[in-house]
């Protein structure tokens, strides 16, 4: 090991290495696996904020685990009870944080609607069209709210009367 060791799954991976000659990596991944099985995510914290890439299986057991903590639907049952514990997002209200899939979603109305227009359509064409061909992909709002998720990312006019003062 070429850092110093300093805590105890530091320890715990050295003594993988020394005792049964694993590599580094696979020794770090280890014992990822087995502290996060007992619900204590320092290791992997530390070691990746320190530069380790963990193996594609410690990934998709850290992402089963959110799925089990956010979705535990998404998961088949073999999975889900083969999990002790489920990781989530912490730190703000639930409430205040926004939703990335409603931004997705609005930016990609606004670029729809303002190709439109940007082709020649009317405002309230543009958004007519827009709002029709959305319950094709799967998203179903309101024809205001096509509207709402234009006008929110338009970029703002000045007219050219209105004068800036220092």
């Amino acid at each position: 090991m070429t850092e110093d060791i300093t805590t105890a799954w530091d320890v715990l991976a050295q003594s993988l290495c020394d005792e049964k000659g694993e590599l580094l990596a696979d020794a770090r991944d280890a014992v990822i696996v087995m502290w996060l099985a007992k619900g204590d995510t320092r290791p992997f914290y530390d070691w990746v904020l320190h530069g380790h890439e963990p193996s594609s299986g410690v990934v998709k057991m850290i992402a089963a685990m959110m799925a089990k903590a956010d979705s535990p639907d998404v998961l088949p049952e073999t999975i889900r009870s083969g999990l002790s514990y489920g990781l989530s997002i912490t730190g703000k209200k639930r409430g205040d944080r926004s939703n990335p899939e409603i931004e997705a979603r609005d930016y990609l109305i606004y670029r729809d609607v303002s190709r439109m227009i940007a082709a020649g359509e009317k405002y309230e064409a543009a958004v007519a069209a827009v709002h029709e061909g959305l319950p094709d992909i799967g998203i179903n709002v309101s024809r205001q709210t096509v509207r709402d998720a234009y006008d929110r990312r338009r970029p703002k006019r000045r007219s050219h009367g209105s004068k800036i003062s220092i």
